[in-house]
């Protein structure tokens, strides 16, 4: 491809052309988008027991502290040596879980991620969070307003960084950080963050109920009930009732030791609640930290990842719900669940349906499901982080660029 083609000023048919050459080896990556008959598509992915003997170019990392509330955000930027002042390559933020330890996933996931994708990647700790010398200012705000104008913060760092293609800027969010790739995308769109053109969702939580579930658990923190502040209009009950979202566990004593766990909601002692010292009848408190009222004001691009085993939920309905706030908003430039046509509304359709055209992920050779499968009835086969940030996740953020570009 010729350098005159190269400039920030690109015409949308360059652009094209630079996004499927920043691809992994310089190959286009073509959009899987199949109506319901064929919704698998084309799920195959290389060998995993045979990595190839070439890894692809060498990957620069870059550490970065970004000025912030009297503080640093620390943040890691990873790139191949093509991506120069000379050769831009498109911009990927990935969000991390919501966590104390802040970033999990290795530099050599990342690297393998910015191989693959042909992107730019940057990962960073939110306000409070991280280890030893890298940890974040700030207090840990659970995905909150604070959490997500740190964000912003380094999406616009990164944005300005002169091997980036600054026409092609998307972020990921990993399980419970939805809420803060989803509220910085409906609050800055239209004033700091006009760039943004996608976002990833990996299996995030909808309301507060599926954010504060738990099983069943023993010891110096157990959960064996529900807390307080369960309720219908909490819990979108009126979407799906208790029943059908969190089912009963299928062993004999509600623990799991024959089968799977009890579930239970709002308990006290259960991720963010025990952590943050509230409860699910704040409402104030939860109004910034449900995805939900943000995926109505969503204003652009959506896919949602969404294995066959969810890594935390025991159903997949979060996803479903995910779909119906963004339908009621009617804001988002397009939507997309896995391999399933872009702008297929899944409301019309059963799980039963779903399921048959093989729409929920269960990959030959990899697995069906990223956590460790405590729901999971029968057949789990774990995605290792490694697996799902070099073999699966590229194959999404590539066809979201080249979706931005071609809309």
């Amino acid at each position: 491809m010729s350098l005159l083609c190269l400039t920030r000023a690109v015409l949308p048919l360059c652009l094209l052309v630079l996004v499927s050459s920043c691809a992994s080896n310089g190959e286009a990556a073509s959009d899987t988008n199949q109506p319901l008959d064929g919704a698998q598509g084309d799920q195959s992915l290389p060998d995993t027991q045979q990595p190839p003997e070439d890894s692809g170019p060498e990957v620069v990392l870059e550490d970065w502290a970004l000025d912030w509330n009297s503080g640093f955000i620390y943040a890691r930027a990873y790139r191949t040596v093509k991506c120069t002042d000379k050769y831009f390559c498109p911009l990927l933020v990935v969000v991390p879980d919501l966590n104390p330890k802040g970033i999990l996933f290795t530099d050599e996931d990342l690297s393998n991620l910015a191989r693959e994708a042909g992107a730019v990647v940057v990962t960073y700790n939110p306000p409070g969070t991280g280890e030893g010398e890298r940890i974040s200012g700030g207090t840990v705000d659970f995905g909150g307003q604070a959490d997500q104008d740190a964000l912003k913060d380094v999406i616009t760092f990164a944005h300005k960084q002169d091997y980036v293609l600054r026409s092609v800027v998307g972020v990921v969010t990993l399980g419970d950080s939805l809420v803060v790739g989803a509220g910085a995308a409906a609050r800055f769109k239209e004033t700091n963050l006009p760039f943004l053109d996608y976002l990833i969702d990996v299996e995030g939580p909808t309301n507060r109920c599926f954010a504060t579930l738990s099983p069943y658990t023993g010891g110096q923190r157990p959960v064996k009930s529900d807390g307080a502040g369960i309720s219908t209009a909490r819990c979108d009950f009126n979407l799906y009732d208790r029943l059908t979202k969190f089912p009963e566990g299928s062993s004999t004593d509600g623990k799991g030791t024959d089968g799977t766990p009890d579930c239970f909601l709002c308990n006290s002692n259960a991720w963010p609640l025990f952590e943050a010292a509230q409860t699910c009848d704040d409402d104030g408190w939860w109004t910034d930290r449900e995805a939900k009222g943000f995926l109505e004001r969503l204003p652009i691009h959506y896919l949602r990842i969404q294995f066959l085993n969810d890594h935390r939920q025991p159903t997949r309905l979060a996803a479903r719900e995910a779909f119906r706030w963004l339908a009621a908003g009617g804001k988002s430039l397009s939507y997309q669940l896995n391999n399933l046509q872009a702008n297929k509304p899944i409301t019309s359709l059963t799980e039963e349906q779903l399921l048959t055209a093989g729409v929920y992920l269960d990959l030959p050779g990899l697995g069906n499901g990223l956590g460790e499968g405590t729901f999971a009835q029968t057949g789990f086969s774990q995605v290792s982080p490694a697996e799902f940030f070099r073999y699966v996740l590229p194959k999404y953020v590539t066809r979201m660029q080249e979706r931005v570009v071609e809309q």
